[in-house]
């Protein structure tokens, strides 16, 4: 295991107490899940020095065209994705936001921060992508109250 996947699995040990041993797969993934159904999936290559956060929003055999062009209109200038990239998965064939950081621009706060606005924007998109009604924010809660693993 990397330093890297070392400190980010540190972070996510604090973030989700009482869990405890936060360990990447073999794929240097690790998988959280927030209660509106979102999957994020957090990886550290080896000897990588960025961090990787990647939704699923839909699969493209379900993606119409208004879906596609509204994700383009969304990706523009990053504003409404929060800095991360809407995309096509060509392997998985789905769209997907994926977001990328360099973990020594991150402490504990910022990267606490940085997955809650991910997950924010994550469940905002996917409401867009398949068009279900809007859950509680959850904005005002800390984010262990929200997330499971």
């Amino acid at each position: 295991m990397s330093d890297n996947q070392l400190i980010v699995g540190q972070w996510l040990n604090s973030i989700l107490q009482p869990i405890k041993n936060v360990k990447f797969n073999d794929e240097n993934h690790y998988f959280v899940q927030h209660d509106s159904g979102v999957q994020v999936r957090v990886t550290v290559s080896n000897n990588s020095m960025f961090l990787h956060l990647y939704g699923v929003l839909c699969s493209l055999h379900s993606a119409q065209d208004s879906l596609l062009h509204k994700a383009l209109e969304h990706n523009l200038f990053l504003e409404n994705t929060g800095g991360a990239t809407l995309a096509i998965d060509k392997k998985n064939n789905c769209l997907v936001l994926n977001y990328r950081e360099e973990i020594e621009r991150l402490n504990q706060t910022l990267f606490e921060n940085t997955l809650l606005n991910y997950i924010q924007t994550l469940n905002e998109l996917d409401i867009l992508a398949n068009d279900q009604p809007k859950v509680s924010d959850h904005s005002s809660q800390n984010i262990q109250s929200f997330l499971r693993v």
